[in-house]
């Protein structure tokens, strides 16, 4: 948001715990304000390969797929509701998320009547669900937790060992690369196209369990069920 500002993200069941784990780090003698903004905001998400187009079309700032590269911010408006503009999408689409304060009717308005001739529709829980399985996103509480360490998530790009600055954690997801363990997540296409899953389903190799289903959808555009189980090393 600013040199010395930022907006941190987490999910709604886990606002209490990050806030938490924040407030719990701030050194003495820090000039440190932390504040929990989540009932203050709505959030708007707009994903598909139309989304550029209906950006541009809603405010009046460049949100090109050139202008606004995926994972920034900026604030713009929509009409003249200001907004903070993230370029993240959580279904594996290029997409957006608007973030808005007090301002909700004008900004689902304007979406409305801008994505229409783009064929905006509104898409539900399920929907996206099964879009981020197939992406490969995770869910925090499902897919993962505390005890797993970033390469059996597939996470390891996120983790920059090497940095100058040390992070908390960092002798950790070293010391836990070197001597890799199982289980580690996968992401599996089923080749029954009317299986029907759901979660915590147990896999099955020679008879023997060898991990557990946590997310599973069907797919509609590959029309297979799609997975993600955690499977024995």
């Amino acid at each position: 948001m600013a040199m010395s500002s930022f907006m941190v993200m987490s999910g709604i069941s886990h606002t209490r715990r990050d806030h938490d784990h924040l407030r719990r780090h701030i050194r003495d003698g820090e000039d440190v304000r932390l504040r929990d903004v989540t009932t203050s905001y709505a959030v708007l998400a707009v994903a598909g390969p139309n989304s550029p187009r209906l950006l541009c079309a809603v405010t009046d700032a460049d949100l090109s797929d050139d202008a606004f590269p995926p994972y920034r911010m900026r604030h713009t408006h929509i009409g003249h509701a200001p907004v903070f503009a993230q370029r993240l999408s959580f279904t594996g689409e290029t997409g957006g998320d608007f973030r808005h304060a007090r301002f909700r009717g004008t900004c689902a308005r304007n979406h409305s009547e801008a994505g229409q001739p783009l064929g905006l529709r509104l898409a539900g829980g399920e929907a996206l669900n099964a879009l981020r399985i197939e992406k490969g996103f995770l869910h925090w509480g499902a897919d993962m937790a505390y005890t797993e360490a970033p390469y059996q998530l597939g996470l390891d790009f996120i983790c920059k060992p090497g940095k100058t600055l040390p992070f908390i954690g960092r002798d950790a997801c070293l010391a836990r690369k070197a001597d890799p363990k199982g289980p580690c997540l996968r992401s599996v296409r089923l080749a029954d196209p009317d299986a029907i899953l759901h979660h915590n389903e147990p896999v099955l190799r020679d008879g023997q369990i060898i991990g557990f289903v946590t997310a599973a959808r069907s797919v509609r555009c590959r029309r297979r069920p799609w997975a993600v189980p955690c499977l024995a090393a």
